[in-house]
């Protein structure tokens, strides 16, 4: 199995995963391939972003999908230009993936060893209209992911208002990404400004750390 994708979309992707959360299949991004296309899927409970490649980046060689490690793509070698990351599924090894940089470089890792949310359950995008409030910083990441994939010079994220339910988020200048945002609201004691625990996986089907064999598949 072997696909390509731009480092600069494992950077932006990166920016909506977990950080060291014991859900460890969270704290990374979610890459599925085949000859059609190939797409980036990364969420920390709070907010979620998919991100579908042109055809040029579907997958040369077989399909599937895995979980690339935060560190993983962090520790990825600084360039000045953007290039294109050849990922090369290794032989004999369920869990086990070459990168190949341009240049020669090969990085040797493996995948987290866990099954990914079916993140496609809270991806209808139907949007209400019905105002909410939205964590900053949550915000700010989503800016992120737009500058790191090239989008509009003015930095703007169009949030499509949802109530209570999550809301519709896209990228301008960002055709092929679409996310979803969880509101702020007030808890059962009527705290003002408590955030939904993880109310975006609490939409998607349980996900076990003994599901290894299903996202080795």
């Amino acid at each position: 199995m072997q696909f390509t994708i731009k480092q600069s979309q494992l950077k932006a992707m990166i920016n909506l995963a977990s950080k060291q959360d014991i859900r460890y299949y969270l704290n990374g991004v979610f890459v599925e391939f085949n000859q059609v296309t190939t797409r980036l899927i990364a969420t920390d409970g709070h907010k979620l972003g998919v991100l579908n490649h042109a055809p040029e980046y579907m997958a040369s060689e077989g399909a599937g999908s895995m979980i690339i490690p935060r560190e993983v793509i962090e520790n990825l070698p600084k360039a000045a230009s953007d290039f294109e990351l050849t990922f090369i599924k290794s032989d004999g090894n369920a869990t086990g993936w070459t990168i190949v940089i341009p240049g020669g470089t090969q990085i040797v890792f493996q995948q987290i060893d866990g099954k990914f949310p079916d993140y496609r359950r809270v991806c209808n995008f139907k949007t209400s209209g019905e105002a909410a409030s939205f964590n900053y910083e949550y915000m700010v990441q989503f800016l992120k992911v737009q500058k790191a994939l090239g989008g509009s010079k003015t930095n703007t994220v169009n949030l499509y208002q949802n109530g209570t339910s999550g809301a519709l988020v896209t990228l301008a200048g960002v055709d092929n990404f679409a996310g979803v945002i969880m509101p702020i609201r007030s808890d059962a004691t009527n705290q003002a400004g408590a955030m939904m625990d993880n109310e975006l996986l609490k939409l998607l089907p349980d996900t076990s750390a003994g599901d290894a064999a299903a996202a080795a598949a």
